[in-house]
């Protein structure tokens, strides 16, 4: 038996695995500022957050960090998942929060998503409440 362990919300699971995993599980992983890039712009009174690469638990506070800036400069946001690669359940609770604080108006967040976004979106069900533009580039 090999021990394992990790992290979910901030709590720390520990296991036996039969496997050695090669040292897969050993080995460091990127830095979140090399699997997620953020960007801010502004089109038409919205506020654009640009994303690019993984939302997942460990990239997922620089892409709150970055609605959270788009919040400041409008009340409108437009989340442009296009470039991003893959998004867990921690990207959908980050969208959720941002629907809620946009006051639960679809209009007012629209997500543009990637192929494997709208996946996601689409079995949460999510794809019907937020506005959604699957249209050209904002930039």
């Amino acid at each position: 038996m090999h021990p394992r362990s990790f992290l979910f919300d901030d709590e720390k699971f520990e296991f036996e695995s039969t496997s050695p995993a090669d040292g897969l599980l050993d080995r460091p992983m990127p830095e979140p500022q090399e699997r997620i890039h953020v960007h801010i712009a502004e089109l038409d009174g919205r506020a654009v957050v640009e994303v690019a690469g993984e939302i997942d638990p460990v990239t997922v506070p620089l892409f709150w960090r970055g609605i959270e800036s788009a919040l400041t400069q409008s009340d409108r946001l437009v989340i442009d998942l296009r470039d991003t690669s893959f998004i867990d359940s921690s990207g959908i609770k980050a969208l959720i929060r941002a629907f809620k604080r946009v006051g639960q108006v679809p209009e007012a967040l629209v997500v543009q998503p990637s192929a494997a976004a709208q996946r996601v979106l689409a079995v949460t069900g999510l794809d019907t409440i937020f506005g959604n533009d699957s249209a050209g580039r904002t930039g």
